[in-house]
């Protein structure tokens, strides 16, 4: 293989795509212009390395890449060929454009900015860019967007789509699939229908540490209040967290103290029900008097729990400490010290999106149905905040036991 006269190295100021790309890119060039013949041995990795001025190691993943993808054919103790079907391998692989799209239910949700900022920071570092699609919570939107990306062979997908803007056509994601386009569920953990990876929260793990944590702030009668299912059950991975938090710290999870409320299935229905979730709330307490605590699956209930304990008279946290999930409060323009909660590392979840997004690009092999969960840690404001009163309780509680 000739590599005279080969530009590849650029000054540092201007790589923005990475030199094993580069080299993958060049060879696939190759191929394209007839240049590089189907069953053609390639040289050494080494020679290739000295050849081309870049490391050994940057050589192996760019033929790593390109054997994933059909390219080239390893041959243990013979070396690397270029493909003999190379003209069908060529149809599949196609020329992408650089623009990464990613698929909302609705603009509006203010988390998604958080996610999109994460998507932006490793797609600039690739010389990437990222164009954002909403559904409008409309499946025909759905398909028609997924067919403009096909046509224009994105470089990648990214599907955030919950609730009812999950719903995407089945013959549109068959579509996808033909078009080898990689995708990436980001905040959930797949899309009905496929075996796309996925990046989300860790429920069980969030739930768990704000639980734990209103425990470890002395409260003795914990509420727990979720988004349930549709019928009226809390979902089981969030009941069970809570409950194995309580067990844990050795307080009793009552089941009259578990509160279920419809999930929203968009933005629009957040807004049309915020007042029948503060008015469920209400009541709800107004009939649980005992309680001292509140775990919320999610920052908006706990807000909500906020203002009708604030209506009952109750003071938070010396009569009633709250913890949330999310760590949205700013978001939503509210005091950032204001709420206990979880942040779920939303930046974090855009970042590894967008990783596992160009890994799959460049032919790396991911696991069918591959879900990452990323940890949150607990953010303490001032709704679980100890005050001296009960402080001393606790002092008092573990010197009678001791």
């Amino acid at each position: 293989m000739s590599t005279v006269g080969l530009l590849i190295q650029e000054p540092k100021e201007q790589q923005v795509v990475p030199m094993y790309q580069k080299v993958a890119n060049y060879i696939l060039d190759g191929v394209k212009t007839g240049k590089l013949q189907s069953g053609e041995r390639l040289e050494q990795p080494k020679v290739l390395a000295d050849e081309l001025k870049v490391s050994v190691g940057t050589i192996r993943h760019s033929l790593q890449m390109l054997a994933a993808k059909g390219v080239v054919v390893r041959k243990p103790g013979n070396g690397t060929f270029i493909s003999c079907e190379n003209n069908r391998v060529m149809d599949t692989i196609g020329t992408h454009n650089e623009i990464i799209d990613i698929v909302l239910s609705d603009t509006r949700y203010p988390e998604y900015l958080l996610l999109q900022k994460g998507i932006q920071e490793v797609a600039r570092e690739n010389g990437l860019h990222v164009v954002s699609h909403s559904t409008g919570n409309n499946s025909k939107y759905a398909g028609e967007i997924i067919a403009r990306q096909v046509k224009s062979n994105s470089f990648g997908m990214v599907f955030c789509i919950g609730g009812s803007g999950g719903r995407i056509p089945l013959e549109s994601l068959c579509e996808l699939e033909k078009s080898k386009i990689p995708a990436v569920c980001c905040l959930m953990d797949s899309l009905s229908g496929t075996n796309y990876p996925g990046v989300t929260c860790d429920i069980h793990h969030n739930i768990y540490i704000a639980a734990k944590h209103l425990c470890e702030v002395g409260c003795k009668r914990i509420a727990l209040i979720a988004y349930g299912t549709r019928e009226g059950e809390i979902y089981p991975t969030i009941k069970n967290a809570f409950m194995e938090a309580l067990n844990d710290m050795g307080v009793i999870s009552e089941k009259d103290l578990q509160l279920s409320l419809p999930m929203p299935s968009s933005f629009d229905d957040i807004l049309a029900k915020k007042q029948l979730s503060y008015d469920v709330i209400s009541e709800w307490l107004c009939n649980h008097p005992q309680l001292d605590g509140i775990c919320c699956s999610y920052d908006r209930i706990a807000y909500v729990a906020m203002r009708a304990l604030a209506r009952h008279g109750r003071i938070i946290p010396d009569d009633v400490a709250v913890a949330g999930v999310g760590n949205i409060g700013l978001l939503y323009e509210f005091p950032s010290d204001e709420l206990t909660s979880v942040d779920v590392k939303l930046e974090e979840m855009g970042r590894e999106t967008c990783k596992l997004l160009i890994a799959m690009r460049n032919g790396e092999k991911i696991e069918s149905g591959l879900t990452i969960c990323i940890k949150g840690n607990l953010v303490q404001g001032l709704s679980t905040a100890i005050t001296n009163i009960k402080a001393a309780d606790i002092r008092i509680e573990d010197g009678e036991k001791n």
